[in-house]
């Protein structure tokens, strides 16, 4: 799912404008539609839970106990809508600019 949105954020962010400059307007004006919108939600949606889970795998292999477990993994949810509440709030912003 992950490499779908970004092959997806890739080829309309870089491909599709080849040789044109990069300016805040146009930038504005693609996270404006709602199409791009729901892709970059997405994408962060995606890729947070992407991270964090393979962190929070790594971390349980260090063998801790089923309370450290349980800890961990609400560490790694609280840090996930952290993450994702402050990325989507810069995306909201485009939208409703």
């Amino acid at each position: 799912m992950v490499a779908a949105f970004l092959g997806a954020h890739l080829w309309f962010a870089h491909l599709t404008e080849l040789g044109q400059r990069i300016t805040l307007e146009r930038v504005t004006e693609r996270l404006g539609t709602g199409g791009f919108f729901f892709l970059y939600i997405v994408l962060l949606a995606a890729a947070m839970y992407h991270a964090l889970y393979g962190v929070r795998g790594v971390v349980l292999d260090y063998g801790l106990r089923e309370r450290g477990k349980v800890l961990a993994t609400w560490l790694f949810i609280l840090i996930g809508v952290a993450g994702f509440t402050w990325g989507s709030s810069t995306l909201f912003y485009f939208l409703f600019r």
